[in-house]
C-alpha cells in the first residue's frame, strides 16, 4: 500500500466516525446553520443559484438522511425564485416545472410535518404560458398549509402577479402564525381590492415591510392592525401621517417615506393637541416629512436617518424625549438647509453618539456639501476640553461623491481638518480611544494626507476607501456602535 492510498484510507475512517458518531441533536443543529447561508449552499441550474440545502444533506449517507428527515425545522424553510436571469444573448427565464416539482415540495411540506414555515415567492416572467399553470400548482399547495406561515416574502412583477394575487386572496382568516409580511417588489402602485381582508385577520403579525410605491391608504387598502406592529417600513401620505403615529404604540423599528408616491411634498396638515409618544421606539428613518418631527416624543430612540428633510426639530426631539440617540445618519439635502448649526445643536445634545455618518444628494450643490464637510471636521477634533462634542464615536462616514474627478476639489481645508479629527481622536491613550473605523471615498489627496492617513492604518484604524465607479450601498446598519 503507498503511502498516499493509506493517507486516504486514514482519513476516510476519520470521517466516517465523524458522520457515524455524532449525536443527533448536534447534527441537526449543524444542519440548520446550512439554511443560514443562501451564497454558500447553492448550485447553479439553468443560470441561476438554487439553494441545495437541505435535499444535499440527505444525499451523504443513511444516517446522515435519516437526521435531516426526522428534524421537521430543517424543511421548513421554501423559497421559489423564478427571477428572470440575465446573459449576455439576453433574458433566461425559470422553468418551474423543472426546478421546482411538485412532488419535491409535496415532499418537503410533508417533512415540515406541523412545524411553522417561511415562505418566499420572487416570481417574474415564466418561460411560457403553461407554466403559469405549474406556478398555480405549486401556490395551491402552499396556500393550502397558510395557517402554518410564519414569514411571507413576496415579490412579483408581470403575469406572476395575478397568479399570486388570485391565490392570497384564499387564505382570508387562515393566517394565524404569520409574524413577518415582506413586499420585495410590486408592479401596481396600489394594493389589488382582492387583498384587502387578506391581511385583516392576522393576531401575531409584528413585522411589515412595504415597497415605497406601495401607499398607505385607506379604505381600499390593505387591512393590517397598526397597533400590534414591532417594525413598519412604508409609505404614508401627509394626511395620514400623524393618524399612522398615533396607532403604532409597539413599533420599535419605523421607516418612512412621507408623501404620495411620484408626487410633490406636502406639508402635514394641523397639529395635535397632546405629543404623540412612542415609547419602545428605538430605530426611525424618516425621508420628507420633516414638519412630523415637532408631534413626536420617543424616549427610547437610539437610532435616527434623516432623508430630504431639514434637521431643525431633532435637537428639541431629543431634549423633550431625553433619549440617548447612538446611531445619526444625514443625507444633505440644500433645499432643506441641512446646515452646520443645525447639525451641531443635534450633536450637542447627544453625547452618547457612537456613528455617525454623513451624506448627500447627488442632486445638491456638492461644493457646499464639501464646505460643511470641512467645517464638521473642524467641529468634530477632540481639544480634551469639556465642549468636545462626540468624544464616544466609534465609527464614522461620509460620502459619497458624484464623481472621482471631483474629489480634486476638496481643498486643503477639508483634507487637514479630516486629518486632524481623525488624530485627535486616535493619539491618545488606548483605554480613552474610542474611535475604530472610518469610512470615506477614494479620492486624490495630496502626498502629505494620504502619508497622515496611512500612518493612522498602520496604527490600527480601520480606514476604508470606496469608489463611486460602485453602488454605494447602505448596510442597514442598525447595531449601535457596530457600523
Amino acid at each position: 500500500m503507498t503511502k498516499l492510498e493509506h493517507e486516504l484510507r486514514t482519513t476516510r475512517k476519520k470521517a466516517s466516525h465523524i458522520t457515524s458518531r455524532l449525536p443527533p441533536e448536534i447534527l441537526c443543529e449543524i444542519f440548520r446553520w446550512t439554511l443560514l447561508s443562501e451564497e454558500d449552499y447553492t448550485r447553479r441550474v439553468n443560470g441561476r443559484n438554487v439553494l441545495i440545502a437541505p435535499w444535499r444533506l440527505c444525499h451523504v449517507n443513511t444516517y446522515w438522511r435519516e437526521v435531516a428527515r426526522d428534524d421537521s425545522h430543517l424543511w421548513s424553510r421554501i423559497v421559489i425564485n423564478c427571477d428572470q436571469i440575465w446573459h449576455q444573448d439576453g433574458y433566461v427565464r425559470c422553468i418551474p416545472d423543472l426546478e421546482y416539482p411538485l412532488a419535491a415540495l409535496g415532499s418537503q411540506l410533508s417533512l415540515s410535518r406541523a412545524a411553522s414555515i417561511s415562505v418566499e415567492f420572487h416570481l417574474q416572467e415564466p418561460d411560457s404560458n403553461g407554466n403559469l399553470q405549474h406556478l398555480a400548482d405549486l401556490l395551491n399547495l402552499l396556500i393550502a398549509e397558510s395557517h402554518r406561515w410564519v414569514r411571507l416574502v413576496v415579490g412579483t412583477s408581470g403575469d406572476p402577479e395575478t397568479t399570486l394575487l388570485n391565490s392570497l386572496s384564499r387564505v382570508h382568516g387562515r393566517l394565524d402564525r404569520l409574524r413577518h409580511l415582506q413586499v420585495v417588489h410590486w408592479r401596481s402602485g396600489s394594493w389589488p381590492l382582492g387583498l384587502r381582508d387578506t391581511f385583516g385577520v392576522v393576531p401575531t403579525l409584528q413585522e411589515v415591510s412595504l415597497p415605497f410605491n406601495l401607499p398607505f391608504c385607506r379604505p381600499s387598502g390593505i387591512s393590517l392592525d397598526y397597533r400590534q406592529l414591532t417594525t413598519l417600513h412604508m409609505t404614508v401620505p401627509p394626511s395620514l401621517a400623524l393618524e399612522l403615529l398615533s396607532a403604532l404604540q409597539n413599533v420599535v423599528d419605523l421607516t418612512l417615506l412621507v408623501g404620495y408616491w411620484g408626487g410633490d411634498e406636502e406639508s402635514i396638515p394641523g397639529s395635535v393637541s397632546n405629543l404623540i409618544t412612542l415609547p419602545r421606539l428605538r430605530r426611525f428613518a424618516l425621508d420628507w416629512g420633516s414638519d412630523l418631527i415637532q408631534y413626536l416624543a420617543t424616549p427610547n430612540l437610539e437610532s435616527l436617518r434623516l432623508s430630504n428633510t431639514g434637521v431643525n426639530h431633532i435637537p428639541a426631539l431629543i431634549r423633550r424625549s431625553a433619549c440617548q440617540l447612538q446611531s445619526l445618519k444625514i443625507t444633505f439635502d440644500s433645499e432643506h438647509e441641512t446646515g452646520l448649526a443645525a447639525v451641531i445643536a443635534i450633536l450637542r445634545v447627544s453625547p452618547d453618539l457612537s456613528h455617525l455618518e454623513f451624506d448627500f444628494d447627488p442632486e445638491s450643490s456638492e461644493d457646499e456639501y464639501l464646505s460643511l464637510l470641512a467645517h464638521w471636521f473642524s467641529a468634530l477634533t477632540l481639544t480634551h476640553a469639556p465642549s468636545d462634542i462626540c468624544a464616544k464615536l466609534a465609527t464614522f462616514e461620509f460620502g459619497s461623491l458624484e464623481d472621482n474627478t471631483m474629489s480634486r476639489q476638496f481643498g486643503d481645508a477639508l483634507c487637514h481638518n479630516l486629518c486632524g479629527m481623525l488624530e485627535s481622536r486616535w493619539n491618545m491613550s488606548v483605554h480613552q480611544r474610542c474611535l475604530r473605523r472610518v469610512r470615506m471615498p477614494e479620492a486624490f489627496y495630496e502626498v502629505a494626507i494620504w502619508q497622515r492617513l496611512e500612518a493612522l492604518r498602520l496604527d490600527g484604524l480601520d480606514i476604508q476607501h470606496f469608489s463611486n465607479d460602485n453602488d454605494y450601498e447602505d448596510d442597514n446598519d442598525w447595531q449601535v456602535g457596530d457600523a
